[in-house]
């Protein structure tokens, strides 16, 4: 095998690694397998590209890999093994793997620029050899670069946006860039339209075209970003809400204790006396019924103190005391200290979504005895583990691995929110069902932030 089918063999196997392992990498979380059976997954269908691409390049004469029928195919494949690979829904797996494509095809676009600055000064250089060692060179450290750049905002986007409609738009943008680069700026460096004496118009184009590429993909990737934390400041807002309210809550309740309390010091007086009248007549059963009726009269509003966290402390007053309201059974195991080892709205925003469905889901109960039981740890100084447990009657819908709201078509927000929280404070989110039982398992680990620096 000479120099030239060995770069074009490695530049088979690393057309498509250079848009599914970045996409495999950003969404590792969302893997249907083990990394074992993907790899195994993925080393063959390398080996069925190749053969593929080889059989075409055997039927077509002149058949390349830088067409646009051959581009198109291998993206189509791309895109079935990642959605089989993944639960990521179609639209941003294809706008991710479009935008690697486009990197790809960047790199590859400023291995002919940089190849026709070098051919030109030293013509004795073999231009597909030089163009096809840059390629392999330049492909590799711009995908790298580029998922180090972006990857994780977008997957948090990914995840915090995912019920969405936008990304049917966000894939039209790299997905024509990559209908552009194949039918026009693909042609421009073929070298039997190159004339000898080579226009450097086209070298300025191409910059051109690199540049913005790049600023397109920046800019939309900053909007979705911004979108992501409008969201998250959305929740949080909402969060706040439901926490004043449950504070204000408190606060009234608090407030009919002490009248009441005020106003039975001010009785407490007549009342010993006329207790003191009946004890003296010997009227032992009527003082008896005097003081039940005085007792029975004596109504508070309970106020737990589950910990001593006040938000999360008000939070879990406002859900369970209405789910008490409503007859269902509940109880709780909350150990949590005054100060939490990440912001109060966040961990509220977890807890306030996971009770919210909990006391739906036991609202909508039919038949049976509702229940929702609470536990709550810190695990040292820096973690937290959360367990809620509701029962339920009705049927839970799926998709993509995600919960369908009752409230809306599409995906719940509550849970998104609560999957993005949980990965941004390096923990894990476990959802289980069954026998009329549904568990939501949250481990929160935010010392990570502080262990990083």
């Amino acid at each position: 095998m000479n120099l030239l089918n060995l770069q074009l063999s490695a530049l088979l196997v690393l057309d498509p690694l250079s848009v599914i392992l970045p996409f495999l990498w950003i969404f590792r979380l969302e893997w249907r397998y083990d990394a074992h059976r993907i790899a195994g997954i993925l080393f063959g269908y390398l080996f069925i590209i190749c053969g593929l691409f080889l059989f075409f390049l055997r039927l077509l004469p002149g058949f390349s890999r830088h067409g646009l029928i051959w581009s198109l195919l291998l993206m189509a494949f791309s895109l079935s093994l990642c959605l089989l690979l993944t639960k990521v829904k179609i639209q941003a797996a294809a706008y991710t793997l479009f935008l690697f494509k486009n990197v790809s095809d960047s790199a590859s676009l400023l291995s002919r620029f940089l190849t026709v600055l070098i051919t030109s000064h030293n013509p004795s250089i073999p231009h597909t050899a030089c163009v096809r060692s840059l390629e392999l060179l330049l492909i590799p450290a711009a995908v790298l670069i580029i998922t180090a750049v972006i990857g994780t905002r977008l997957r948090q986007a990914v995840y915090y946006t995912r019920f969405l409609p936008v990304w049917r738009r966000m894939l039209l943008i790299p997905a024509f860039f990559f209908l552009m680069y194949y039918m026009d700026m693909g042609l421009i460096y073929m070298p039997e339209l190159r004339p000898d004496d080579y226009n450097y118009n086209v070298l300025l184009i191409t910059l051109f075209w690199l540049i913005c590429v790049y600023t397109v993909h920046i800019t939309t990737l900053q909007i979705l970003f911004l979108l992501t934390q409008s969201f998250a400041l959305k929740e949080e807002y909402r969060t706040m809400k439901v926490v004043s309210d449950a504070l204000t809550s408190q606060t009234a309740n608090l407030q009919i204790n002490l009248e009441q309390l005020l106003k039975a010091r001010h009785d407490f007086r007549h009342h010993l006396a006329i207790l003191k009248g009946l004890l003296r007549q010997k009227e032992y059963t009527a003082a008896s019924d005097y003081l039940e009726s005085y007792l029975g009269s004596q109504e508070s509003c309970d106020t737990y103190t589950y910990c001593s966290n006040a938000p999360v402390n008000a939070l879990l007053n406002y859900y369970l005391q209405t789910a008490r309201e409503h007859s269902v059974n509940v109880t709780a195991n909350v150990c949590l200290p005054a100060a939490l080892p990440m912001p109060d709205m966040d961990f509220c925003t977890i807890l306030g979504n996971l009770l919210s469905n909990a006391l739906e889901a036991c609202l909508r109960q039919e038949g049976g005895i509702p229940a929702i039981s609470v536990t709550i740890n810190s695990v040292g100084q820096s973690m937290i583990t959360l367990s809620i447990r509701n029962s339920y009657s009705h049927e839970i819908k799926e998709q993509d691995g995600q919960f369908i709201s009752s409230k809306r078509d599409g995906i719940g927000i509550g849970t998104s929110s609560v999957r993005y929280l949980t990965e941004r404070y390096h923990g894990f989110l476990n959802f289980s069902h069954g026998n009329g039982i549904f568990e939501a398992s949250v481990f929160l680990n935010p010392s990570m932030d502080r262990a990083a620096p």
